[in-house]
């Protein structure tokens, strides 16, 4: 179910940085360098803005230059388009119609540039539904544990506790498996890979739907206007594998940067700040920054579930600056080894992100190949065609030369007999001369002819 969107001024404005003043937020007052953003924050409401790059920049602070903006720019053709850059509180992602910027809270959209196209359109609309259904699904899914963690003192009974267990290890009903839950800025980046990768399979299948016949009719018709629709399909072919080319290396890029991946983890990122500014650079005990992948079963050791009782802990114990000025390290040294296993299982999470939609790319790129490979055989089954017209073309040339000279021979005894000239009387007075000397010279031009096409038969060139 899609939220109404909240006009300017309103509810809507704790989703924007409270630096930003009505001024900047004011109807039909945009500059032409300005742009209209449109902002939709982790629990799927929107907003939108009007603010120029580096005022965007910030008053969200990204921490991205000025120059990774120019990915966002419109005018770019998509072509020109194809990456994926992580900075330090911000994903900037421009690949084909989809461009925005990923922070941990929330998604920015241009829209100043993208009012005709339709993509960009139908995509800021399926992320928005995206995102409010993996929010309310948190939202349930959180109320359920908790009210599961505290059935003692609510009063749930063991049949209600063991249906939830249950639905934690079966995938297949109730709530996923936590495993199966994505933080919000690699929700986002799912969303929007998977559209990428959905516009791309669509393209193929139409090029080689409308592809194939084509060559199939050129290899039976060679004729011009089979030629100029293979040039189209040539085209549209190059055109789309240098897109899909670009998305699968820079997906293939993060897949072999295990930094890069960690960098993607903004939520992570964020909590390691946020605990690091609250415990004054200390760590708390029994707590560690988590992306929400696994951490609610790991933070759950501590209790005993299956139990009739709740067991818990004491409070929060902090590591004293003394310890850390003596031994240089926590109380809890044990917290290290949590630390480093939250950040393996994040780059786990982000590679079987990408890796699933790498596949999908790689499986489209391999058609476009082979695709690729049926036009080049095309085009040389097309070229032996056009040899081989060209080579008998080239042989009944010859034989109308041959005979061209053959008769030539026949002429030159018409010019020369032309002539004035005093002929004997046995040619000029009887009729039978005329017949012998044209019979002698047609059989001349007949021998001359045959003995040409036989010189030519001999050194092999017919």
């Amino acid at each position: 179910m899609r939220r109404p969107d909240i006009e300017e001024g309103d509810a809507a404005q704790p989703l924007l940085p409270e630096s930003l003043d009505d001024e900047e937020l004011a109807e039909g007052r945009q500059p032409s360098w300005r742009t209209q953003w449109l902002v939709i924050n982790s629990h799927g409401i929107r907003t939108s803005f009007t603010s120029d790059k580096r005022g965007l920049i910030s008053k969200f602070r990204l921490g991205v230059p000025i120059r990774d903006m120019r990915l966002l720019d419109p005018n770019l053709l998509t072509s020109e388009t194809g990456k994926i850059l992580v900075r330090d509180n911000a994903i900037v992602f421009s690949v084909e119609h989809v461009r925005l910027i990923i922070t941990a809270d929330c998604v920015i959209i241009p829209q100043t540039g993208f009012e005709q196209s339709s993509l960009s359109t139908q995509f800021a609309v399926m992320l928005e539904e995206a995102i409010i259904e993996a929010s309310q699904e948190k939202e349930a899914r959180l109320a359920y544990e908790l009210a599961w963690v505290n059935r003692d003192t609510e009063g749930i009974d063991e049949a209600t506790a063991r249906d939830f267990d249950d639905r934690l290890s079966d995938d297949s009903s109730g709530f996923r498996h936590e495993a199966a839950i994505l933080p919000f800025e690699l929700h986002v980046l799912e969303v929007a890979i998977g559209d990428v990768c959905q516009l791309c399979s669509g393209l193929v299948k139409e090029l080689e739907s409308s592809g194939h016949p084509i060559l199939d009719t050129l290899v039976k018709h060679v004729n011009t206007q089979n030629l100029e629709k293979m040039r189209k399909v040539k085209t549209r072919h190059q055109r789309l594998y240098a897109r899909v080319e670009t998305a699968r290396e820079e997906l293939q890029r993060f897949l072999e940067d295990d930094d890069d991946m960690a960098k993607m983890c903004l939520t992570r990122k964020k909590e390691l700040e946020r605990m690091v500014s609250s415990g004054g650079g200390l760590w708390v005990a029994g707590e560690r920054p988590s992306m929400g992948i696994g951490s609610l079963q790991r933070r759950s050791l501590s209790i005993n579930i299956h139990g009739s009782s709740l067991s818990r802990g004491p409070s929060h114990q902090y590591s004293t600056p003394q310890a850390l000025q003596q031994g240089g390290s926590p109380q809890h040294p044990r917290e290290e080894a949590p630390q480093e296993e939250d950040s393996e299982e994040s780059i786990e999470a982000v590679e079987n992100l990408l890796e699933s939609y790498f596949m999908q790319i790689d499986s489209l790129y391999d058609r476009l190949v082979s695709m690729g490979e049926y036009i080049k055989d095309t085009e040389e089954y097309i070229n032996i065609e056009l040899d081989s017209s060209r080579n008998r073309l080239i042989r009944l040339e010859i034989v109308l030369t041959a005979g061209t000279f053959a008769v030539a021979i026949w002429g030159l005894v018409g010019s020369i007999l032309g002539e004035n000239l005093i002929l004997p009387d046995s040619i000029t007075n009887d009729v039978r001369q005329f017949w012998e000397v044209n019979g002698i010279t047609l059989v001349v031009c007949l021998l001359s002819f045959l003995g040409i096409m036989g010189y030519i038969r001999w050194r092999r060139l017919l």
